[in-house]
């Protein structure tokens, strides 16, 4: 609980010096990592791990940089379970300093490679998903007539801004056709077009 950690850290103070503090480890799961947590760590000489919660905004640059970056930097750290035999993982970690509000964080990221495997997995099936909805797509516009151009071209803008295409380059194409309505039975009203 987010505010659960900030009482414990103030609680604690009445117990723990700073100088205490600066030399002990809190160690707390990943609701103590909120603004007004980190600026109250900092303030009081804290030291303490936590995980980086995903939907917190600070986690997306370093999580890359340490994705996307050099595979040399990642540090090998092995199987930490070797009972489970050909299911263990195997883990490798990267460190990468990241700053929140103002101030420098040591953060590490740590890969698992049965975690990958799985997010690799999910990544093609998306990536198949999306493939099959962009074709069917293409078959339903490519049935449909419009007035012009311009029609035809922001239809298929909008219809690909809501599929929300991620993993494909979807390219078109528009032609022209002037196509005649069926002649009607009987005279021409006089402002029918020639045919």
């Amino acid at each position: 609980d987010q505010k659960w950690s900030l009482e414990a850290q103030k609680w604690l103070e009445g117990w723990i010096n700073r100088e205490q503090r600066e030399k002990s480890l809190f160690v707390a799961d990943s609701a103590l990592v909120t603004d007004d947590n980190l600026r109250h760590i900092a303030k009081e000489g804290y030291r303490f791990v936590s995980r980086l919660p995903d939907s917190y905004a600070y986690a997306t640059a370093p999580r890359a940089e340490a994705l996307f970056g050099p595979a040399e930097r990642w540090i090998d750290i092995g199987v930490l379970a070797p009972k489970q035999g050909s299911r263990a993982s195997h883990y490798q970690l990267r460190e990468v300093l990241g700053e929140i509000d103002g101030r420098e964080y040591r953060l590490v990221v740590i890969q698992s490679s049965n975690l990958l495997e799985l997010k690799r997995k999910t990544l093609a099936r998306r990536q198949e998903k999306e493939h099959e909805a962009i074709q069917v797509l293409g078959r339903k516009l490519g049935r449909e007539s419009f007035n012009c151009r311009e029609d035809a071209e922001a239809a298929v803008t909008t219809q690909l801004d809501r599929l929300g295409v991620r993993f494909w380059r979807a390219e078109h194409h528009v032609e022209a056709e002037i196509v005649q309505p069926p002649r009607r039975r009987g005279r021409p009203a006089k402002d029918d077009l020639p045919q």
